[in-house]
């Protein structure tokens, strides 16, 4: 029987391994398995590194935004903001690039509109830099949405209210102020129920309390009318 010859393609291969002595048949051998397993290798630790990364500058937006969103909770409720504990927490993290944001800081909290701005500028460059709104879980990308979006703009309405009787047209000023107020309340609404109906995190509603008990404050319909204005919002946030 003449035995099958080799396939076409193998043949130039064949002829090379026949000249080959067996220790280099060996080399050769190894080279052709060890190179694609570094490849694999150098391309599974990029991709583990890089979401290592991203995961790396949430946190670190987090341990930002916190002491910030207080600031500005308590320079809307008329308090002196605790800017050193900002500062320390900007810092801390320098890859969040936030020197810019906090040299606009202003050195005094009265008149409260310009503290509040600002530190609205350092909460959303952190939110930019830091990819916090990124995140594709449903559940943390609306709270997310809660902290680094919708509360600072519901305070920043609340302190520009304080300046509306002083505007050319008090009553327009109020109404605008007033549907933003709204406006944040429906978003509130939205994310808190997204966030714990789509969670698997045991507590989260009872965690977001705080949050859900200022929403009629910023929505300031129905009964809430009556018994909150928008000042109201600052103390209630500053939780």
């Amino acid at each position: 029987m003449t035995p099958d010859k080799p396939p076409l393609l193998l043949r130039p291969v064949l002829a090379a391994a026949d000249r080959m002595r067996t220790g280099m048949r060996l080399a050769v051998l190894v080279l052709v398995l060890v190179v694609p397993g570094v490849v694999a290798a150098t391309a599974y630790t990029t991709e583990v590194n890089g979401k290592i990364a991203v995961s790396g500058l949430e946190r670190d937006g987090a341990e930002v935004v916190r002491p910030a969103l207080l600031a500005l909770a308590d320079t809307v409720a008329g308090r002196t903001p605790d800017l050193a504990s900002v500062r320390t927490a900007a810092a801390a993290h320098p890859g969040l690039r936030l020197d810019a944001a906090l040299a606009a800081l202003p050195a005094s909290a009265d008149p409260p509109q310009p503290m509040a701005a600002a530190l609205l500028g350092l909460i959303t460059t952190t939110g930019d830099n830091s990819n916090l709104i990124l995140d594709p879980n449903l559940d943390s990308f609306y709270v997310m949405d809660v902290q680094v979006v919708q509360l600072p703009k519901a305070l920043a309405a609340a302190a520009q209210a304080a300046t509306a009787p002083a505007l050319t047209d008090p009553i327009a000023a109020r109404a605008v102020l007033a549907g933003q107020l709204s406006a944040v309340a429906g978003s509130l609404r939205t994310d808190l129920a997204t966030a714990t109906r789509n969670t698997r995190l045991t507590g989260l509603g009872s965690r977001l309390a705080p949050v859900a008990r200022i929403v009629c404050s910023a929505a300031l319909q129905g009964t809430c009318a009556r018994s909150h204005g928008p000042g109201a919002v600052s103390a209630k946030l500053s939780f």
